[in-house]
Protein backbone atom coordinates (compact mmCIF):
# COMPACT_ATOMS: atom_id res chain seq x y z
CA UNK A 1 0.00 0.00 0.00
CA UNK A 2 1.23 3.44 -0.87
CA UNK A 3 2.36 5.45 2.18
CA UNK A 4 0.36 8.46 0.99
CA UNK A 5 -2.77 6.34 1.00
CA UNK A 6 -1.90 5.01 4.45
CA UNK A 7 -1.44 8.54 5.76
CA UNK A 8 -4.77 9.58 4.23
CA UNK A 9 -6.50 6.59 5.82
CA UNK A 10 -4.98 7.29 9.25
CA UNK A 11 -5.96 10.96 9.01
CA UNK A 12 -9.50 9.92 8.07
CA UNK A 13 -9.80 7.58 11.05
CA UNK A 14 -8.50 10.24 13.42
CA UNK A 15 -10.98 12.80 12.09
CA UNK A 16 -14.02 10.53 12.42
CA UNK A 17 -16.41 11.71 15.11
CA UNK A 18 -16.66 9.43 18.13
CA UNK A 19 -20.42 9.10 17.56
CA UNK A 20 -19.70 6.97 14.47
CA UNK A 21 -18.15 4.30 16.69
CA UNK A 22 -20.81 3.95 19.38
CA UNK A 23 -22.34 0.74 20.64
CA UNK A 24 -26.00 0.69 21.62
CA UNK A 25 -26.82 0.42 25.32
CA UNK A 26 -30.14 -1.37 24.69
CA UNK A 27 -28.50 -3.99 22.47
CA UNK A 28 -25.84 -4.57 25.14
CA UNK A 29 -28.54 -4.94 27.83
CA UNK A 30 -30.49 -7.41 25.67
CA UNK A 31 -27.41 -9.48 24.85
CA UNK A 32 -26.25 -9.45 28.46
CA UNK A 33 -29.61 -10.54 29.85
CA UNK A 34 -30.39 -13.30 27.36
CA UNK A 35 -26.93 -14.41 26.18
CA UNK A 36 -24.55 -13.10 28.85
CA UNK A 37 -23.69 -16.57 30.12
CA UNK A 38 -22.28 -17.30 26.64
CA UNK A 39 -20.29 -14.04 26.55
CA UNK A 40 -22.21 -12.43 23.66
CA UNK A 41 -22.31 -9.10 25.49
CA UNK A 42 -18.53 -9.01 25.75
CA UNK A 43 -18.16 -9.95 22.07
CA UNK A 44 -20.55 -7.15 21.11
CA UNK A 45 -18.58 -4.61 23.16
CA UNK A 46 -15.33 -5.70 21.49
CA UNK A 47 -13.79 -7.75 24.30
CA UNK A 48 -13.12 -10.90 22.27
CA UNK A 49 -10.73 -12.64 24.68
CA UNK A 50 -12.97 -11.95 27.66
CA UNK A 51 -15.96 -13.17 25.65
CA UNK A 52 -14.23 -16.49 25.02
CA UNK A 53 -13.28 -16.85 28.69
CA UNK A 54 -16.81 -15.95 29.75
CA UNK A 55 -18.21 -18.52 27.33
CA UNK A 56 -15.90 -21.29 28.58
CA UNK A 57 -16.69 -20.56 32.24
CA UNK A 58 -20.45 -20.20 31.68
CA UNK A 59 -20.44 -16.57 32.71
CA UNK A 60 -18.05 -17.20 35.62
CA UNK A 61 -20.60 -19.71 36.94
CA UNK A 62 -23.22 -16.98 36.77
CA UNK A 63 -21.40 -14.44 38.94
CA UNK A 64 -19.59 -12.67 36.09
CA UNK A 65 -22.84 -12.63 34.11
CA UNK A 66 -24.72 -10.84 36.90
CA UNK A 67 -21.89 -8.34 37.50
CA UNK A 68 -21.66 -7.53 33.78
CA UNK A 69 -25.44 -7.15 33.50
CA UNK A 70 -25.50 -4.66 36.39
CA UNK A 71 -22.49 -2.76 35.02
CA UNK A 72 -24.13 -2.45 31.60
CA UNK A 73 -27.44 -1.34 33.12
CA UNK A 74 -25.73 1.38 35.13
CA UNK A 75 -23.47 2.48 32.26
CA UNK A 76 -20.24 1.53 34.04
CA UNK A 77 -18.97 -0.87 31.33
CA UNK A 78 -17.58 0.93 28.27
CA UNK A 79 -16.86 -0.70 24.93
CA UNK A 80 -13.36 -2.03 24.22
CA UNK A 81 -12.28 1.36 22.84
CA UNK A 82 -13.37 3.14 26.01
CA UNK A 83 -16.52 4.67 24.52
CA UNK A 84 -19.70 5.01 26.52
CA UNK A 85 -22.71 3.05 25.32
CA UNK A 86 -25.22 5.22 23.50
CA UNK A 87 -28.72 5.27 24.95
CA UNK A 88 -31.69 5.94 22.74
Amino acid sequence: MNTDKQDDWIAYLKSKPASDNYKSWIVAVFLSFFFGMQGFDRFYLGYKKLGIIKMITAGGLGVWWIVDFIMILTGKLPDAEGGKLKRG
